[in-house]
C-alpha cells in the first residue's frame, strides 16, 4: 500500500527504458524492480509530495542498480 504504486512504476519504467535501449538485459529487469521495492520504505500517501518523492527516489535507486549491472557485464 501507500508509495508503494509509486515506487514499483518508476522503477519498471526506468528498468523498461534501459531495456529498450539495449543497455540492460531482460534477465535483470524483474530482479532491479525486486530490489528498489525491497529497499524503499514505502510510506503512507498524504500528500502529492510523498508520492513524487517515492517516485523520484524510485527512480534513482533503479537507475544505480542498473548501473551496477553494467558495470559486471
Amino acid at each position: 500500500g501507500g508509495t508503494s504504486g509509486a515506487v514499483f512504476n518508476a522503477a519498471n519504467e526506468v528498468v523498461v527504458e534501459s531495456f529498450l535501449e539495449q543497455s540492460l538485459p531482460f534477465e535483470s529487469m524483474v530482479s532491479i524492480v525486486e530490489k528498489v521495492l525491497g529497499n524503499l520504505r514505502c510510506i503512507d500517501c498524504s500528500s502529492i509530495d510523498s508520492i513524487i518523492e517515492a517516485d523520484n527516489e524510485a527512480r534513482e535507486l533503479a537507475k544505480e542498480y542498473i548501473s551496477s549491472v553494467k558495470t559486471r557485464t
